[in-house]
């Protein structure tokens, strides 16, 4: 069976999508959790501040007293509470998150941000056109803002062929 007869997208999609897109990656899976994504490096915390502004972003510090994660812990009948951002621990990870108007999911760790295009809006995962519109204009963003040296080189999507 064919993977991409369940999906709502075809081969001329995906290498349309894989050639317009300058920053940002898609990944494929065998079910659902097909997603777009970016990643941004920084060295230091400098130029994650930096880079979280230019994007409109703000970092928020726990306060005083807050209950971070207990690893191992079950929370069953409770909030689940923020998680750190493990390079600055004082730091909530940002979550769900928005970019000229596009929710997307942000999680920061070991020098890398990484933005994956997912909402609840939306089906939490999926490639879409509308997504790949959405892409555009985050790189449009990034490009506008000086973000490109930031931007992380690596894109599996370009590993893939398409007949």
């Amino acid at each position: 069976m064919n993977y991409l007869s369940k999906k709502k997208y075809d081969h001329s999609d995906l290498k349309k999508w894989r050639d317009a897109l300058k920053f940002f990656d898609f990944t494929i899976t065998w079910e659902d959790g097909d997603f777009f994504s970016l990643t941004l490096k920084y060295e230091n915390k400098d130029e994650l501040f930096l880079i979280m502004e230019k994007l409109g972003l703000d970092l928020t510090h726990f306060p005083a007293g807050y209950q971070k994660i207990v690893p191992g812990k079950i929370y069953r009948n409770e909030p689940f509470p923020k998680a750190e951002i493990p390079d600055f621990p004082e730091l909530m990870q940002p979550e769900y998150i928005k970019i000229e108007g596009v929710t997307m999911h942000c999680k920061i760790w070991n020098g890398s941000i990484y933005l994956t295009m997912t909402s609840k809006e939306e089906s939490n995962w999926d490639l879409s056109e509308s997504r790949f519109k959405k892409c555009l204009i985050i790189e449009e963003k990034i490009s506008h803002k000086e973000l490109t040296p930031f931007v992380s080189k690596a894109r599996f999507c370009d590993n893939y062929t398409f007949n």
